[in-house]
């Protein structure tokens, strides 16, 4: 994990000095810059050591004959296999880095190169012979790259901040990635909340040269189930094995982020003995505490392990920091967790593997089974449906702050029974669904969304992936979607904030294509928990990882809204909206509903209140 920047068609040390510095908390280990004058181009690089700890991996890194550039954030995994088929075609190396291999790939295969690469990365790589660059983006969004086109100008760099420092880019807002925002809790690429601002999506590159863009996809997830091939879990196994393998090369220590529960315990079966096992507990949040899960299941594995108590820090500082990270609006107040897991984590290892993905792959939310479940009953008359719906909403209130998660849920899925099953996806999958944000909108905004439809980017991938049995189109849908705009987003930018580099074994490409190809009766079993992975590391692990009941790594936004953080929302929530972008009395109503016990708001009041945070901090800026 590094930070990159760069700016093609002008030599501006300066700016780009101004970027890395925004990026610094990405590479702590060092910092380098390069200009050239014909044409002219600067380039930054912030770098986290990991593989080659040398200053022959420095960056950005010339070819032999310096006429290619290469600023690379992330890793590729099988850069090993890459680099000898390299070595056979003559190619000869100065480090054993992976970004060297990114350098000599594309000397000898051009942007076919990217086929190639298994891994995370954002990186550009810059031709002083043309004037080009080309630049790409991981296949899952785990690494970030934005950028922007100015006249024959092109910027770019792994975080908004950075960027924002280019004297090029305006203040404007991007009204359609807040409403985005507000429906998904993330803007959709490649919009951000800039208008100026352009978020390169997965599996995409581009090419810039002399004042043209061109942006490409170079990868899609599989559309249809394969044909069910033998030894599917011998199969499978192997894959599971090879990627968490693969993810454990560096010169530097690793460790893994530690739960207890069946994704993360998978992957420590894997990982072996020598690895760090770090779990942490927030006692000043009334969560569950999974220690003593994680502290069972290394125990069984015999893994060194660390249990850290994150030190006690929830207020607005701590939410402004956060909301610095990402450089606009994040809706997932897990984010808040992350950070502080992140920070404590990397007093002991500068990797750390963790379970991200293993819920996509393996229908670990309840959601998979509700869309299921509705593509089952949905022949049944829309009426009846609804009127179910209604009655069961009706006999089970919403009561205070306990099982919130749960009953947040249940009210959402009722209250959707009379919908299409991929309308009532969007609902379940919304913060504030089409018909409340023209509630809370006003001005501008609201006149956008009475032609802009923000549910319209869900729906569109149920239609891609309709070929798919129900349940594994659902899981397709979070795969291309919640994963990487929500989940590894927030990895990426929490971890990064303390220069700490985290890798998701679950989401290795050849992984993820083989699982979502096969039939979804193939990987899941009713009433069992993550069958798939229970069949294969069930003999390896506790049984009481697959019997206890799936937690989930939420904090108790509801306990922060009444409590802990009751002074930041009554001060800045209600405040009068200098935008003129939000109504004020609508998010009123939905705080009082909040208190009152009436009903769960606690992601709806989330969200605004990070809204609500950004636009004062933009303000100020302006």
């Amino acid at each position: 994990m590094c930070g990159i920047c760069g700016i093609i068609g002008a030599n501006d040390e300066l700016t780009i000095r101004k970027m890395c510095s925004e990026l610094a908390h990405r590479g702590p280990d060092s910092e380098d810059i390069v200009s050239f004058t014909k044409p002219l181009a600067t380039l930054g690089f912030r770098r986290l050591a990991i593989i080659d700890l040398s200053s022959a991996a420095n960056q950005p890194m010339p070819n032999e004959n310096g006429t290619l550039y290469l600023v690379f954030n992330g890793e590729i995994y099988n850069f090993a296999d890459v680099r000898s088929e390299l070595e056979k075609l003559g190619h000869r190396f100065r480090s054993k880095s992976d970004s060297e291999v990114v350098l000599h790939a594309y000397e000898q295969w051009g942007t076919d190169s990217i086929e190639r690469f298994h891994g995370m990365f954002a990186f550009a790589l810059y031709d002083s012979r043309s004037g080009s660059c080309w630049f790409a983006r991981d296949r899952l969004g785990k690494k970030p790259f934005y950028y922007a086109c100015k006249g024959s100008l092109f910027a770019f760099a792994s975080e908004i901040a950075a960027l924002r420092k280019w004297e090029f880019i305006s203040n404007e807002l991007n009204l359609v990635g807040m409403i985005d925002y507000l429906h998904y809790g993330y803007t959709v690429p490649p919009n951000t909340f800039f208008k100026d601002i352009l978020e390169l999506p997965p599996a995409h590159y581009g090419i810039y040269q002399n004042g043209n863009l061109t942006i490409r996809r170079y990868w899609n997830l599989p559309e249809e189930h394969s044909q069910e091939k033998e030894d599917v879990y011998k199969h499978l196994e192997t894959l599971i094995e090879e990627s968490v393998r693969m993810r454990l090369t560096a010169d530097v220590e690793v460790g893994i982020f530690l739960s207890g529960g069946v994704d993360s315990s998978s992957i420590a079966a894997l990982a072996g003995k020598k690895i760090k096992a770090v779990t942490v507990s927030f006692p000043d949040l009334p969560i569950n505490d999974e220690t003593i899960f994680a502290q069972e299941v290394a125990n069984h594995l015999g893994l060194t392990s660390i249990s850290v108590i994150s030190q006690p820090f929830v207020e607005e500082d701590l939410l402004l920091r956060i909301l610095s990270h990402f450089g606009q609006p994040f809706g997932n107040p897990t984010a808040l967790l992350t950070y502080r897991l992140a920070k404590a984590t990397r007093q002991f290892v500068k990797v750390a593997l963790a379970g991200d993905g293993g819920d996509e792959l393996f229908f670990g939310y309840p959601r998979h089974y509700g869309y299921n479940l509705f593509s089952k009953i949905s022949f049944l008359p829309r009426l009846l449906r609804k009127t179910l719906g209604d009655l069961l909403y009706a006999i089970v209130p919403f009561e205070g702050e306990d099982n919130q998660h749960f009953l947040r849920r249940y009210h959402e899925f009722m209250l959707s029974l009379g919908e299409s099953p991929e309308k009532a996806y969007t609902i379940w999958n919304s913060y504030f669904n089409r018909e409340e944000l023209k509630t809370l909108l006003r001005g501008e905004a609201a006149y956008i969304l009475s032609y802009y439809n923000p549910e319209e980017f869900i729906l569109s991938l149920f239609n891609r992936f309709r070929r798919l049995d129900p349940l594994s189109r659902a899981a397709a849908v979070d795969i291309v979607s919640f994963l990487p705009f929500n989940i590894l987003q927030y990895t990426d930018r929490m971890s990064s904030a303390h220069g700490l580099e985290v890798r998701a074994p679950f989401c290795d490409q050849k992984l993820v294509e083989f699982c979502v190809a096969l039939p979804a009766k193939v990987l899941y079993k009713p009433h069992r928990q993550k069958y798939a992975l229970q069949r294969i590391f069930g003999a390896r692990l506790p049984r009481t990882v697959f019997k206890r009941r799936k937690i989930g790594f939420n904090p108790p936004t509801a306990y922060l809204i009444n409590h802990e953080l009751r002074t930041t929302f009554d001060g800045l929530l209600l405040l009068p909206d200098e935008s003129g972008l939000l109504n004020v009395e609508e998010l009123r109503k939905l705080l009082t509903e909040h208190r009152s016990g009436k009903r769960d708001n606690s992601l709806k009041l989330w969200a605004a209140l990070m809204l609500r945070l950004f636009l004062k901090s933009y303000n100020k800026h302006l």
